[in-house]
């Protein structure tokens, strides 16, 4: 609304968003970037509502370097906006008045200051815990043929199909070409818009490691998504296919339940099968007690046997990356109490490294070991 001034295209653009395959599939969850995503965005609402201002008013400004702190605070990589609000700031740099430049200075030093000394806070605290594998990652890949398979994978899987949606990928591809055709590049926007896009991908290239096996890493690149695909929506109304644009934005809630929750939430023949056992699984809950600290895994996501297992402790992954981890496993040993894990390899290096107790039960595929606290 802030860019159009068009109320049908901001509802379109909402409606493009909230139909986006992903974005319905992790609305249900405590995801970071769920919150900190719209409070991107929210920040660039107030912060252009403040550059339309003749006047400096001081709470559209404020409300903006609000939304963007939290924002920020949740996941740093959406502050990649703000790069967007620089280049729009030297273009509107003569007509601001001098003090709400500064208003605009000391807001932007605020966010800096208290996202990064979060940050700084949070990463001694990842240190002192030993849990090296959270917090802020820079993980570039060498090998040229890797870089291009996660790249191809990004574009189709995450991208495609599970954020645009086959039908939001016509009106996007639409608003692209049509980008040209009427020589979008004389927007006002349209500079803003392409360093924000281009930071965002410094960012993908910073992570492309980790992209495909995480979906929700795409979301910074969901604003310029949305933008565009609306825009192509505008350019389908007007054209003599303009009867058939609705239906394409229609067409998007039902291609995210068939891309995304079919195979994902009905679909469970890649799932851990005993947690999908009612039996197996109330057995496993209470094989020790509920306040006890655990070893589980291996679990990739480091969450899934937690949140089916109804426990706390500590997971390892399918490399068993935590437990060749003896800085990691010298920390824990002395908190954590049983062992529950369906993996044989990780039984024997746990015996081999002394800290394997008793055997307790065998449930299913699991087997729950007594812990030994480290001695050496």
């Amino acid at each position: 609304m802030q860019m159009t001034n068009k109320a049908q295209l901001a509802n379109a653009g909402m409606s493009i968003y909230m139909f986006m395959s992903q974005i319905m599939y992790y609305s249900i969850t405590a995801l970071p970037d769920n919150l900190s995503l719209p409070l991107s965005v929210w920040g660039l609402v107030y912060f252009l509502k403040s550059i339309k201002e003749e006047k400096y008013n001081i709470i559209s400004i404020t409300i903006s370097c609000l939304y963007f702190i939290l924002a920020g605070l949740e996941k740093i990589q959406y502050l990649s906006v703000g790069f967007f609000c620089v280049i729009v700031l030297l273009q509107n740099s003569r007509s601001i008045h001098k003090i709400k430049w500064l208003l605009y200075f000391l807001n932007g030093a605020l966010i800096l200051v208290t996202v990064l000394s979060w940050y700084k806070y949070a990463n001694e605290l990842i240190i002192k815990s030993g849990l090296n594998d959270f917090g802020i990652h820079m993980d570039p890949i060498a090998n040229f043929n890797e870089i291009v398979n996660n790249i191809y994978f990004s574009l189709t899987s995450h991208i495609i199909e599970g954020i645009l949606t086959f039908s939001g990928v016509l009106m996007f591809f639409y608003g692209l070409y049509y980008g040209m055709v009427n020589k979008i590049n004389k927007h006002k926007y349209f500079y803003p818009l392409l360093t924000w896009f281009i930071i965002v991908v410094l960012y993908y290239f910073l992570e492309i490691k980790r992209m495909p096996a995480h979906a929700y890493y795409h979301f910074p690149f969901v604003p310029i998504l949305v933008l565009v695909t609306t825009y192509g929506y505008s350019c389908l109304l007007k054209s003599k296919f303009n009867k058939f644009a609705p239906y394409l934005i229609f067409l998007m809630p039902i291609l995210s339940f068939i891309s995304t929750v079919i195979p994902q939430w009905i679909d469970t023949k890649n799932e851990k099968q005993d947690f999908l056992n009612s039996e197996i699984k109330a057995a496993l809950q209470g094989s020790v007690p509920d306040n006890a600290l655990c070893l589980v895994g291996p679990d990739d996501s480091r969450c899934i046997y937690f949140y089916a297992l109804h426990k706390k402790g500590l997971a390892f992954d399918s490399n068993l990356s935590e437990l060749k981890n003896d800085e990691l496993l010298n920390k824990c040993s002395g908190y954590l109490e049983y062992l529950i894990t369906d993996s044989d390899e990780a039984i024997i290096l746990l015996k081999q490294k002394g800290l394997l107790g008793s055997e307790i039960n065998n449930i299913g595929q699991f087997s729950i070991y007594k812990l030994n606290k480290r001695t050496n």
